[in-house]
Parts: structure tokens; sequence; C-alpha cells
């Protein structure tokens, strides 16, 4: 998801949602490639191991020929949710609700360092 922080500069978030754990995996920065969702993706695995099943949304990060390359060599099928039909993805979106909720809609986003905290100390609660 993504949104403007005051001075309109973007940032997007990539939320993970870990269902064996239970374990939200947010990530803020101005831009995300998908090497840099790959690096994450690695590490959820290295930490939570590794999922059989990877839902994702129809976002420009998921769509690189890498998308068929990462999955296959790591043995995990990759399952989009059709374009339009958030509730295939009902956790990530419920997730979604709140984070924006609870920070996004909330503060004044004035760096990316802000974002990243309010992030962080909202995941601890």
């Amino acid at each position: 998801m993504g949104d403007a922080m005051v001075g309109k500069r973007k940032f997007r978030t990539f939320n993970a949602w870990m269902t064996v754990h239970e374990r939200h995996w947010p990530l803020c920065e101005t831009s995300l490639s998908f090497k840099r969702i790959i690096k994450i993706l690695d590490r959820i695995i290295d930490l939570g191991g590794k999922p059989i099943t990877i839902r994702v949304g129809n976002g420009p990060e998921f769509t690189p020929k890498d998308l068929k390359i990462w999955p296959k060599d790591r043995n995990i099928t990759i399952q989009y949710i059709q374009a339009g039909k958030p509730m295939q993805n009902s956790y990530i979106e419920r997730f979604n609700d709140k984070y924006r909720e609870a920070i996004v809609d909330s503060y004044l986003i004035f760096d990316l360092y802000q974002i990243k905290q309010l992030t962080l100390d909202w995941i601890e609660r």
C-alpha cells in the first residue's frame, strides 16, 4: 500500500502476514523493487519457515520475470488474487485497514524514519 508524506514525497509499505505464526512483517520505503521484496521474503522464510504458497496482489513489484524464478528455486507456489477481489487476501487486507487507520490516517508523516518508527511501535503493542 502507499501514501504520501508531508511535502508530497511518496512512500510504500510491503505488508506480509505469516498465518502459521500470526506475525506481521511491514516494510516502509520510498520505493519497493522486487529485489527488495525477495530479500524480505527470504528473511521471513529464514525466521518463520518456508510456506507452500504465497498469495500476492497485482502490484508492480510482483510482475517481474524474477517472480517466476525465485519461487521455483524454492519450491513455492505464487497465487495471485484476482484483480478487484481483495477479499481473496482478507488477512492482509484487514491488516492494511488497521494499519492505515492507526498510522497513516492518524499522523502527519514528515519522513521515512518517522513512519518506520510509528510502524514498529504499533506492531509491538
